[in-house]
């Protein structure tokens, strides 16, 4: 059991990484050079398609984690409750962070929100793309 759900995890944390430096990269400057007023038509159009390849996975990862943890014999309960935490904090980022600067960008047009939407993903994108790593050296050591 400890095998699948740590390939889960890894597999799970590296399509988010793929995804959320996608939106790093990309996406999010991609709103600066929408105009003004289609921003909110914009936001709202991005936010209902996000939702749908975002939420599953993300939900999938914090379930996962938490099933890593209680079920784990093979792997350290102290590297699984950082796991755990790390999920957490993705979650407090993009509950607490990310989702109001969109629901923001819904009701208007704000340069510096943009700016703020695209410097505050920054620290998920890290965290995501360092749980890929951990995950998969893990996965690589697993005996």
């Amino acid at each position: 059991m400890d095998l699948i759900l740590l390939q889960s995890q890894f597999f799970l944390a590296a399509y988010m990484t793929g995804l959320i430096f996608t939106v790093q990269q990309v996406h999010y400057p991609s709103f600066l050079w929408i105009a003004p007023e289609r921003i909110p038509d914009f936001e709202t159009f991005h936010s209902s398609r996000m939702i749908w390849i975002t939420a599953p996975i993300m939900a999938l990862e914090l379930l996962s984690s938490v099933a890593l943890f209680w079920t784990s014999n093979r792997i350290s309960q102290a590297y699984t409750l950082i796991n755990i935490i790390s999920v957490l904090v993705l979650w407090m980022l993009t509950l607490l962070v990310s989702m109001p600067i969109h629901r923001k960008l819904k009701n208007n047009y704000s340069q510096k929100n943009i700016e703020f939407l695209i410097s505050s993903n920054r620290p998920r994108a890290l965290l995501w793309a360092m749980r890929s790593l951990g995950l998969g050296f893990l996965l690589y050591n697993f005996k």
